[in-house]
């Protein structure tokens, strides 16, 4: 994911997260200090989401890219993944804003009108502290796993769809157990 920054250990435990699993930059020339974390803003990637949606809906309106078939199961595991994201963040934010009801010329019933005032973060803001905050992607897209790193496992459908082939967890698929809905 682009645009990647660093935060500290007390971040990552304000997070709710385990300090022993995020991944740290390597010691040297981050500018991140000692120990820094990686990470990067939820919001790009609920856009991110959101444009994936948007071109599973308008398939075939435009949208020039093609997906391989070999690529489509693994696309639709990954748009399950997006929906399931940005339904989590509507509920989550539970937006209280109040719509009213209007007479629309040529609607018999009444119609929602979805015109109302939102107030919320300055995007363009949020964007701004990224830029001061994100680190060199030339440098970011060559780092390596470590050795004895920690690793969580990937989704069961990935596992499913492309056996344990280059698991470290799963080697040779020693270990994996498939969920009843694989079986």
């Amino acid at each position: 994911m682009a645009n990647v920054f660093a935060i500290t250990r007390e971040d990552v435990i304000a997070l709710g997260k385990h300090p022993e699993i995020p991944t740290r930059f390597p010691d040297g020339n981050w500018g991140t200090g000692f120990g820094a974390y990686v990470a990067s803003l939820d919001v790009l990637h609920k856009l991110h989401c959101l444009n994936g949606v948007r071109k599973m809906t308008f398939a075939g309106c435009g949208e020039k890219k093609f997906l391989k078939k070999t690529h489509r199961t693994l696309w639709s595991i990954h748009l399950r993944h997006c929906i399931d994201v940005l339904a989590q963040d509507i509920v989550c934010h539970a937006d209280a804003n109040v719509l009213t009801y209007i007479w629309m010329d040529t609607q018999e019933h009444l119609f929602v009108d979805y015109s109302i005032s939102r107030n919320g973060r300055n995007f363009d803001d949020t964007l701004s502290w990224k830029e001061e905050h994100k680190v060199d992607m030339d440098e970011f897209v060559k780092m390596e796993k470590s050795v004895g790193v920690r690793q969580v496992p990937a989704e069961d459908e990935y596992y499913a769809m492309y056996g344990s082939e280059g698991s470290d967890l799963f080697p040779g698929g020693v270990g994996y157990v498939p969920t009843k809905a694989e079986i």
